[in-house]
């Protein structure tokens, strides 16, 4: 028990490590810069990306398995800061988090822009094999759709409570700590209880907006 205790206050460390280095995104204009400044960021996040590395590393020396899963975590956010893009994060990630899909960009393009949705959709279907043509990362279905608005309506009713004055980009990096905590949960179970670890089971729509989800644009079909 004293050792479990332990390893989870560790492994909290490590959590404080990656979440600190999550919350600078908005004021390093997604990396670029040092937050704060308008000094090239690249040197002082991958500084920061190898503290954290190196502290799993002496944190848990002898320790493989939970040292292999902090690893895993440590490498997928060095893969989100060297992105520089939105979601940019691993597939992984959208499966534990889905909430982080409403921030692709193929959004944008389906309800903004969709004559250019299907231009898209059509160079891709009409491609030669091998050939390399821009495409987005996937193509949402009617509930996707759906449940982004739901989503971004009670972000927007929580700001104005709140007085929150909050830019597109920081209600990302919202979510993208609170994703942290999700994988951080997911991965550990037997550190925080089976309870926690089921918190990255988002609650799926009900049967009526199921409903309405299918009836737009037929069951599973695209927006």
């Amino acid at each position: 028990m004293v050792e479990c205790s332990t390893q989870r206050e560790r492994v909290r460390e490590i959590y404080g490590v990656l979440n600190g280095i999550l919350w600078q995104m908005e004021r390093s204009a997604h990396y670029n810069y040092i937050p704060g400044t308008e000094e090239d960021g690249w040197d002082y996040f991958e500084g920061e990306l190898s503290k954290a590395e190196a502290a799993v590393q002496r944190s848990f020396l002898g320790e493989t398995e939970i040292r292999r899963r902090l690893e895993r975590i440590v490498k997928e956010v060095r893969y989100f800061v060297k992105r520089y893009e939105t979601p940019g994060v691993c597939d992984r990630w959208l499966e534990i988090d889905p909430a982080l899909k409403y921030f692709d960009v193929v959004f944008d393009a389906l309800e903004g822009h969709p004559e250019m949705f299907l231009e898209v959709e059509r160079g891709v279907e009409q491609a030669p094999p091998g050939a390399f043509i821009p495409h987005f990362a996937f193509q949402p279905t009617a509930r996707d759709v759906l449940e982004r608005r739901a989503y971004f309506e009670a972000v927007q009713a929580e700001n104005e409570a709140l007085n929150n004055q909050f830019s597109e980009e920081r209600i990302f990096q919202n979510e993208l700590v609170r994703a942290l905590e999700l994988v951080m949960l997911h991965d550990f179970p037997e550190l925080f209880g089976p309870e926690a670890a089921g918190q990255y089971k988002r609650k799926r729509l009900s049967e009526e907006d199921r409903h309405n989800a299918e009836n737009i644009g037929g069951k599973n079909s695209g927006y």
